[in-house]
């Protein structure tokens, strides 16, 4: 699924979160917002969501305007950085959980679930964890079973907020080239959220520079490191 942005326009009292905003998306890909804190990145991806409302500016899937439609009607996948997990819940039972609660007329059977769960845990390459508990499990571990749970339901769109702040390097470091290879594997177009250039770098398609509610550049990471067009963007990626 495509994604197109057009004019988003968000301002919270006083304070403008995003000025005009307007991005596309190509089917399939991996897009980051990439900037420092506060410059609008999750106020753009919870918009995106549509758990908040922009002032201003539509938004379209596949051509499809969906700025008014709910957020539970998007079709959307989240992992968030804090897991989210179930803690009285197994890992299978984490995974199942948004397929349980579909609609009668689509709800998949109780074999069609399990068989369901059993595919994304080979996915991540957790299998062997169906039936334990989020404590049982590293922070790595989590962020996997957050994944394979966001998609189940077999969501058009995956939002990452910031999905490996919580972990350490050296897991981050691991757990982002399992998160590209997922993504590429079953083509999810996928927009994430983070301050940190060299993750960005790492898995990205497509980088969006933002500073200040607005957008600085846009490009692949090789056209951003290559050719930065601004002091902002030279300054943030270190360069």
């Amino acid at each position: 699924m495509s994604i197109r942005i057009t004019n988003i326009h968000k301002k919270f009292h006083d304070f403008v979160a995003l000025d005009n905003i307007s991005i596309d998306v190509a089917t399939g890909e991996l897009t980051t917002l990439l900037g420092p804190s506060g410059c609008g990145k999750t106020t753009l991806l919870r918009i995106i969501a549509g758990l908040e409302i922009a002032d201003r500016g539509r938004i379209f899937f596949d051509e499809t305007d969906v700025t008014d439609t709910p957020v539970q009607k998007r079709g959307i996948g989240f992992v968030f950085q804090q897991y989210a997990l179930f803690r009285h819940q197994t890992v299978g039972e984490n995974i199942a959980f948004g397929l349980t609660l579909l609609p009668k007329a689509t709800r998949p059977t109780t074999s069609q679930i399990n068989q369901r769960v059993d595919e994304l845990l080979e996915l991540v390459q957790l299998s062997h964890t169906k039936n334990r508990y989020p404590h049982e499990l590293s922070g790595g571990q989590r962020q996997r079973i957050a994944l394979a749970r966001a998609l189940a339901t077999n969501p058009k769109l995956l939002l990452l907020d910031e999905p490996f702040g919580a972990l350490d390097a050296k897991v981050r470091k691991e757990l982002r080239g399992s998160l590209k290879q997922i993504q590429r594997e079953i083509g999810i177009t996928s927009i994430m959220v983070t301050h940190d250039q060299e993750e960005a770098q790492a898995i990205s398609d497509t980088i969006v520079v933002m500073n200040h509610g607005k957008i600085e550049q846009v490009g692949t990471p090789n056209e951003l490191f290559a050719k930065p067009n601004s002091d902002f963007v030279v300054d943030f990626l270190g360069l």
